[in-house]
């Protein structure tokens, strides 16, 4: 059975409903989003009219895989970090087990 809960979440002064998932050490945070709120897939890239330069798409695939790293805390912002820490895991910074607040 996956275990999964629905809460709100303020950022930037507009409050959005996200899901949490546990998932190995870590939580993937989903923010949901309204149907009124989300482009239909097809009229995404609608506004591109050039075709992707067939010399550049090796070179931006060759930079992603070299920038891609697995994800480590330390890779999140100190403040975004401890607000998240604030909001989801209040009772682990009462155990001191978030070293970032």
């Amino acid at each position: 059975m996956k275990t999964i809960d629905i809460d709100k979440f303020r950022s930037g002064g507009r409050e959005r409903a996200v899901v949490l998932e546990p998932r190995g050490q870590g939580i993937v945070f989903w923010t949901l989003r309204f149907g009124d709120e989300v482009r239909p897939e097809e009229n995404y890239f609608e506004d591109i009219d050039e075709a992707a330069d067939p010399y550049l798409v090796p070179l931006v695939q060759q930079l992603i895989k070299q920038k891609s790293a697995k994800w480590s805390p330390a890779a999140v912002p100190r403040r975004l970090h401890s607000l998240i820490a604030r909001n989801f895991f209040p009772s682990q910074l009462d155990q001191n087990a978030c070293h970032c607040c």
